[in-house]
């Protein structure tokens, strides 16, 4: 999990691993190459953009209130992964994704000029739009609505071997309590069920068929101390756990094909000679 969480912040999510640690290396840049940051960074954003004016509002000149005005939880999505940025009118900020981690990242921010500096960074601004936040490093839009996150349905016990049938494929990954996308881990597992054989693809199993057992409404694969069960959850969603010795693991897959498309498809297959 350490490993995921290192990776969200780093290369995923552009923040430095001294920033997790409450140091900057960036320290030691060089103007040019703060300033090329900041160009790439302008250079994405829409050619009609333009910063959130407050002076109607708020006093002009005064940084106070516009820290005052932008302060309290800001959030965006990158690559589907919620993220979270607090940032208090004292000047201090905390940067989390909740979806992974209860770990922070803390730091300072100051406004400047229609735009946001987390701890004095230019290649880490973040600008003030007309709907709210833009973050250059991440490409992330944030708003004060934070996204909906998937919450699995409930298992149904009523299920018949013949309603499995299907080609399904894993969308969401269930990391020590954390539900996050399929993607982001590169996880391409995927899984044919007709009748009670059932196919097992991608990086976790390569490819393998087996025979498996109906039980309370649950195809059920077991091998020693390996266990593989599938369940049909309420929202249409099938749940695919894994018990090894060495722990558990859960896909949440959708379908991609079910019996009709399936028979449809074979209709079309030619036939042997």
């Amino acid at each position: 999990m350490k490993r995921i969480i290192a990776i969200t912040l780093t290369a995923v999510l552009g923040l430095s691993l001294a920033a997790c640690t409450g140091t900057n290396d960036n320290t030691g840049n060089s103007s040019a190459e703060s300033s090329e940051v900041s160009v790439a960074s302008a250079a994405a954003l829409p050619d009609d953009w333009e910063p959130l004016s407050l002076e109607a509002e708020l006093v002009p000149l005064e940084n106070d209130p516009y820290m005052e005005a932008l302060s309290g939880d800001w959030y965006g999505t990158v690559q589907e992964v919620i993220i979270c940025l607090n940032l208090n009118a004292d000047g201090y900020y905390s940067f989390s994704v909740p979806s992974l981690t209860e770990e922070t990242v803390d730091g300072s921010w100051s406004y400047e000029n229609g735009q946001l500096l987390l701890d004095g960074d230019e290649s880490q601004e973040i600008l003030v739009t007309d709907t709210g936040l833009y973050w250059p490093e991440m490409d992330a839009d944030m708003t004060r609505e934070k996204p909906e996150t998937y919450v699995p349905g409930e298992p149904l016990t009523d299920a018949e071997e013949a309603d499995f049938t299907g080609y399904w494929v894993s969308l969401y990954v269930d990391m020590d309590g954390y539900i996050i996308p399929s993607h982001f881990l590169e996880d391409d597992t995927d899984v044919y069920l007709e009748g009670n054989l059932i196919a097992l693809g991608g990086s976790l199993f390569g490819d393998i068929a087996r025979e498996f057992t109906l039980k309370d409404g649950a195809m059920v694969y077991e091998n020693g101390d390996i266990s593989i069960a599938l369940q049909f959850l309420n929202d249409g969603m099938l749940k695919l756990t894994v018990t090894a010795a060495d722990g558990q693991m859960v896909h949440y897959l959708t379908p991609q094909a079910g019996a009709a498309d399936m028979a449809e498809i074979a209709a079309e297959w030619p036939e042997g000679e």
